[in-house]
């Protein structure tokens, strides 16, 4: 467990703060500062579903596989690992 599971929950951790702190910046904007909180919570929440993959998120779905013998969290894993992959792709053809 421990060679498997302490770096992951150290990246895990190291992109839960990035994520926070760039949410945090984008409700610092002062564009995004005037708006009403129902918008504000709409692009936080936009912001994180399109950062959530790009900081390996997904590896929270694998921490889970590694601990649980469910095979429902490995199908989730693999898919949203391959979603993650298929956008990186994309993007990178445009």
């Amino acid at each position: 467990m421990r060679i498997f599971g302490i770096p992951i929950l150290v990246i895990i951790s190291i992109n839960c703060i990035l994520l926070l702190l760039i949410t945090k910046s984008l409700m610092g904007i002062e564009a995004v500062a005037k708006m009403s909180n129902f918008h504000k919570v709409k692009i936080s929440l936009r912001a994180s579903a399109i950062l959530m993959p790009l900081l390996g998120m997904t590896w929270v779905l694998g921490f889970i596989v590694f601990n649980n013998t469910t095979i429902i969290f490995s199908y989730l894993f693999v898919i949203i690992n391959s979603f993650q992959v298929s956008e990186i792709y994309y993007k990178a053809l445009e």
